[in-house]
């Protein structure tokens, strides 16, 4: 029996593909590469010798808007304290500023120059209250503990908040490090190192190229979009939404809904409730996943789910299962069952089958296939006619079903 997928053709599409995926990343690594060594000014460094350090103490305020370059930004709470501490070293401070500005029932100061940025200092802010802060900042970094609603607009910088109340990043570059957020967390990045953990809300992060996405403890729901970026998220109790593409490695771990739009990657779900697969050309390893629906081609999964729901073409489904639907072309098929919990129906067009069951009790079988053979040490053929064959075993009464239907595929089902 022939089948309709082309073996060479198929092989030879993967080889283009692989060099091309290795074309696009090696090239991506060396625009990184290019864009950093072009950086200009240098981090800044508690090895800097600053020359002048002025303090202000403020009061009656909500809010500081910093505008600065290859600058520390330092901001922690202070119960303690009676008014909000200002101390920054520098270099020609002089032309610092501070500029009161009361807009919509705020009142905030921003910290600027006459020539638009501080640059090249370390600011030191304390403050009994929360504070909102508004930065923007280049090859620096920011060290923010217990504040408000944090804005910063920055590139090339480390970030580290942490104890505030919500979070909004824009920036590319560096390591990024999001702890203990009462409210949402919203990070729009490029070739960074991503650390959330904590989030009592939602979380967004929109990158590519990054070295890594880490994310833990999130109450509210996730949304990723990115590309050739590993990620692992663990213990979301909100919605995941992942769009990604070109990654080796993507890691969740409890979780409730999951919905994954990838292709080329691989994918290790476990211990979640549902898990939604779109895409084409992944590896998927489940384990303990109560739900799982794939949607794609070229797919090859494996591992163990409790219920499958599966439409595609050419994948590989290899697996534990205890129930569900599977439609499939010229893909291949191998299944464990100990024992089916709920109904089990096979579609098959041009797809070999081999199917284990440990214990047939509560169940009923049927298979039903065109130009197909069949094998099984338990099934009992009622109807050989021609092209045509059926077979049967159990009570049809039994409230649990097991079905096949197939064209052109080699079926084997045996206890």
């Amino acid at each position: 029996m022939r089948r309709k997928s082309n073996n060479l053709g198929l092989a030879i599409f993967l080889i283009v593909l692989a060099i091309f995926y290795y074309e696009i990343t090696y090239k991506a690594e060396i625009v990184k590469e290019e864009v950093i060594s072009n950086i200009e000014g240098e981090k800044v460094s508690e090895s800097i010798k600053y020359d002048e350090e002025k303090s202000f103490n403020i009061e009656d305020i909500d809010s500081i808007t910093i505008k600065a370059v290859r600058s520390k930004i330092i901001f922690k709470r202070d119960s303690s304290l009676s008014e909000t501490k200002i101390k920054i070293k520098g270099n020609n401070l002089k032309e610092l500023k501070i500029l009161k500005t009361d807009k919509k029932n705020t009142k905030n100061i921003v910290l600027t120059t006459n020539n638009g940025a501080i640059s090249n200092a370390k600011l030191v802010i304390k403050s009994p209250i929360i504070l909102n802060l508004n930065i923007s900042n280049m090859n620096g970094e920011e060290t923010i503990s217990g504040g408000g609603d944090i804005y910063i607009k920055e590139i090339y910088s480390n970030i580290l908040i942490e104890d505030s109340k919500s979070v909004k990043i824009d920036t590319a570059y560096g390591k990024i490090d999001v702890r203990n957020i009462k409210g949402d967390t919203e990070i729009d990045t490029r070739y960074s190192k991503i650390h959330v953990e904590n989030i009592q809300k939602d979380l967004k992060i929109n990158t590519k190229f990054g070295e890594s996405i880490y994310a833990k403890e999130v109450k509210g729901s996730v949304s990723i979009m990115t590309k050739y970026t590993p990620v692992y998220l663990t213990d979301i109790k909100g919605d995941i939404y992942l769009k990604n593409r070109y990654s080796d490695k993507i890691f969740i771990k409890s979780f409730s809904v999951a919905k994954v739009e990838t292709s080329y990657s691989r994918i290790f779900p476990s211990n979640g409730e549902t898990l939604i697969l779109i895409g084409k050309e992944n590896g998927l390893k489940c384990e303990k996943i109560k739900n799982c629906k794939i949607a794609g081609k070229n797919n090859k999964v494996s591992g163990s789910v409790e219920n499958i729901d599966s439409t595609g073409k050419y994948n590989t489904l290899s697996f534990k299962t205890k129930g569900g639907f599977i439609k499939e072309e010229s893909g291949d098929i191998n299944l464990e069952i100990d024992k089916l919990k709920n109904n089990l129906s096979i579609d098959l067009i041009d797809t070999p089958v081999f199917i284990r069951i440990n214990d047939k009790s509560g169940v009923f079988f049927v298979v039903e296939a065109i130009d197909s053979t069949l094998t099984s040490n338990f099934l009992k053929l009622t109807n050989e006619d021609g092209n045509v064959l059926k077979a049967i075993f159990g009570n049809s009464n039994n409230s649990i079903k097991f079905s096949i239907k197939a064209k052109y595929s080699k079926i084997t089902v045996n206890d």
